[in-house]
């Protein structure tokens, strides 16, 4: 019965499609194609009624398949100048706002097709059009820009500059405001990099303002990607960077401080350190909660805490002394009741129906952990200056964790 059904459905398409000779008809049969989960058998139906002048079937080849680029701008430039409005918006991202592409990138022709589109339909109205139209006049404003003369110039491969490389351009943008390769810092260059660096609209819009003003004021200002990220693969992209320079300073402060501790014979600085990794990353896990923002703050958590370790460390190494204000005893007990008070926060969080990393279950992993790193710090710090007691370094390092929780 289904296997009749499927050929009763064929042969009413061949039919419907024997007599479909008109745009709107070729529309209606890739429409029902579409409704009936057959996307690709739908594509040729919209292909005819494209070359039919269709502005509606440009967009859907390129809104609803895995075009080339190229192709995909050519379809949504068609259905925008016949005054399509979600062909516009999709051809101004492409071409700009989103195009993250030296080559692509394309700021006349997007101002060019926004006067096209506006004049085929003159109640056509995007999102924030005054901000859009403002931006688009900026960015078309300088001189050619000449891709192929820059690339050959800097021995710059644009091919690796393109979309899937996160703010490949905007970096290069960065390199020309500080001067380098690109010797003295231009700020009309710095300006054409960042007009073709576009990944996120807002983001975008905020550095073409500030780029162009410099540019027409002749000044030099340095460009930082972070002034102007605001997305989670921004700010997780400026995280990972951070984290990049960071491990290197750590790297240079590990090799400095192994060299004060005539190279750790007995292994407790290189323990202590393994214990610190694994707490740190716990904590940070945890304490990156849920949500667009949660790669970049786990990242920065764990670089902050293992900067401070280091820091710890070599102050220990040159004979820093604790000052806990509790006997141990005490400050445990502080510890405990602390924790205590953390579970039944988080426990109440889940009862009122909030689910994330930041549960009562990943809470005493994280205080699993810090038990190991606690003792193993201690045995550390305590062989470095055996003249402190060894629960004056235990009671200093519970009270640290006390103000941890009790701010979390």
């Amino acid at each position: 019965m289904r296997f009749a059904c499927v050929i009763l459905g064929l042969l009413a398409t061949l039919a419907f499609g024997a007599f479909a000779s008109s745009v709107s008809e070729e529309l209606a049969v890739a429409r029902q194609l579409c409704t009936a989960g057959r996307q690709q058998e739908a594509k040729p139906w919209f292909q005819k009624a494209a070359e039919k002048g269709s502005a509606e079937a440009h967009f859907q080849l390129s809104h609803s398949y895995s075009l080339p680029p190229d192709e995909r701008i050519l379809h949504y430039s068609a259905a925008a100048r016949m005054g399509h409005g979600g062909a516009l918006s999709c051809a101004l991202d492409e071409l700009l706002f989103r195009a993250n592409s030296l080559r692509r990138a394309n700021p006349r022709m997007a101002l060019d097709l926004y006067g096209a589109a506006k004049a085929a339909n003159p109640g056509l109205q995007l999102y924030e059009e005054e901000k859009t139209l403002r931006i688009l006049r900026m960015c078309a404003e300088p001189k050619d820009f000449g891709i192929d003369a820059f690339c050959a110039k800097y021995g710059i491969d644009a091919s690796k500059q393109e979309g899937d490389g996160l703010y490949k351009v905007w970096q290069l943008a960065e390199e020309a405001s500080r001067g380098g390769r690109f010797g003295t810092p231009d700020p009309e260059l710095v300006f054409n990099l960042v007009i073709r660096g576009g990944w996120v609209p807002f983001e975008f819009e905020n550095a073409v303002a500030r780029t162009y003003r410099n540019w027409k004021a002749n000044r030099v200002e340095e460009f930082k990607i972070d002034d102007f990220v605001s997305s989670g693969g921004g700010l997780a992209f400026c995280a990972a960077r951070d984290e990049k320079r960071a491990a290197a300073e750590r790297e240079a402060c590990l090799t400095r401080l192994t060299a004060k501790l005539g190279g750790d014979p007995e292994g407790r600085f290189q323990a202590a350190l393994d214990a610190s990794n694994a707490f740190i990353q716990a904590h940070a896990l945890f304490s990156a909660g849920n949500g667009s923002m949660s790669g970049a703050n786990f990242i920065w958590e764990c670089t902050a805490r293992r900067n401070a370790f280091l820091h710890r460390a070599d102050q220990v190494v040159e004979g820093f002394v604790p000052k806990p204000q509790l006997p141990l005893f005490e400050a445990d007990m502080r510890l405990n009741s602390t924790y205590q008070h953390a579970l039944r926060e988080l426990a109440q969080n889940d009862t009122n129906g909030y689910t994330g990393s930041n549960s009562p279950e990943n809470l005493r992993a994280v205080q699993r952990l810090w038990i190991p790193y606690r003792d193993a710090c201690t045995d550390f710090f305590a062989s470095h200056n055996p003249s402190v007691d060894r629960s004056l370094w235990l009671a200093w390092l519970t009270e640290l964790r006390t103000r941890e929780l009790a701010e979390e």
